[in-house]
């Protein structure tokens, strides 16, 4: 079996090669016929005095009339300098009269509008210190009632109990603001994110305050801080 495709390999090859050599030669041919066909050029023959162009009779060249001369300026006459005018001689002033000093023993006596002012000013301190002593108390008696809030807030906190097994302690610092019912407002929170549910716990416990009384303006914003620490047992 290999044998024949040998021998069929060998009778293509030889065929297609064949059929090459056929076509090469036949254009060959071709080529040659179409050279024996083709005209000879022909051979044109030129004279130099073809290309030699007659020579044009020059022009007269037109004469430039001169240009006459421009005209000087004429001198500007001098400008007339200016007469100093004299100036006006200052008059002499007479001199002032000097005044008279007075004694010292004829000092003038207070009016009445000084001594009104006095009585007016002795009258009014009386009345300054009652109202001092007076807003004492009250700034004394809102004072109590924030630190009373800050107290329940310590009371009320609790240590979280995934932050007690892992050991980690920290600080929240709290921003609340208390409301004119003595209830919570708005709310701010700075410090590890384990601690911010039991603070909020500690701080829905700590509200409503009880807010009679209190003479500092509502709303107002306060800020503590609750300390979370492990103590050893």
């Amino acid at each position: 079996m290999e044998k024949k495709r040998y021998l069929y390999s060998f009778g293509l090859t030889t065929v297609i090669y064949a059929i090459v050599g056929l076509l090469m030669w036949g254009s060959m041919v071709y080529l040659g016929s179409l050279q024996t066909i083709a005209p000879e050029p022909k051979r044109v023959s030129l004279a130099m005095s073809e290309f030699v162009q007659p020579a044009q009779p020059s022009l007269p060249q037109p004469i430039s009339e001169p240009t006459p001369p421009k005209p000087k300026p004429k001198p500007t006459p001098p400008k007339p300098k200016p007469t100093p005018t004299p100036k006006p001689t200052p008059t002499p002033t007479p001199p002032k009269p000097l005044k008279k000093e007075s004694p010292k023993g004829t000092a003038k006596a207070p009016s009445k509008q000084h001594a009104k002012q006095k009585q007016a000013t002795h009258r009014a301190t009386p009345k300054n210190s009652t109202t001092s002593a007076s807003q004492t108390p009250k700034r004394a008696n809102s004072r109590e009632k924030l630190n009373e809030f800050k107290k329940r807030l310590e009371k009320n906190k609790f240590y979280p109990a995934v932050a007690k097994n892992r050991g980690i302690q920290g600080s929240v610092r709290v921003t609340v603001e208390i409301l004119p019912n003595g209830q919570m407002g708005r709310l701010n929170l700075e410090g590890p994110r384990i601690f911010h549910s039991a603070t909020k716990q500690a701080l829905a416990k700590s509200f409503p305050l009880d807010t009679k009384g209190c003479t500092t303006t509502l709303p107002v914003t306060i800020t503590t801080t609750l300390h979370y620490k492990l103590t050893k047992n």
